[in-house]
């Protein structure tokens, strides 16, 4: 799995972003975002398969001649990669935390749905009131 390249990521996560907000074209101000959710995606990648091939739990003397399990140092790196894998996601609105309407209102024009009901009824509204002129 961790020998893929960092191109195939990006690459997944731009056609996973498109697919989530409808869109044909990933917006250059995201080119970052996807940049780095990629970097820290192939990394998760490379420490599961590190892990994988390893002893996980190694028994060692403490000092008072007690026997202690010490887990392998890269567990908790994993765990620190996994969650920030996690928040790049969510950044990207690629999990359920992220709401589908804070997809539609910080990548759609105007920052809403162009057929969201209550904004065209709100426009019609404003454009059949009369303001007067001071």
């Amino acid at each position: 799995m961790a020998k893929k390249k960092l191109i195939y990521y990006e690459n997944k996560l731009r056609e996973m972003v498109k697919q989530r907000r409808g869109i044909d074209e990933v917006e250059p101000w995201l080119e970052a975002q996807l940049e780095a959710a990629a970097m820290n995606w192939q990394m998760v990648a490379k420490l599961h398969d590190e892990l994988e091939s390893k002893i996980l739990l190694t028994y060692e003397n403490g000092s008072q001649g007690q026997t202690k399990a010490v887990a392998n140092p890269l567990l908790t790196m994993y765990k620190e990669m996994q969650r920030t894998h996690i928040m790049h996601m969510e950044a990207l609105g690629l999990n359920f935390k992220t709401l589908p309407k804070k997809m539609t209102e910080s990548g759609a024009k105007h920052g809403t749905e162009s057929d969201d009901p209550l904004t065209e009824l709100l426009r019609g509204i404003k454009d059949n009131i009369d303001v007067p002129n001071d």
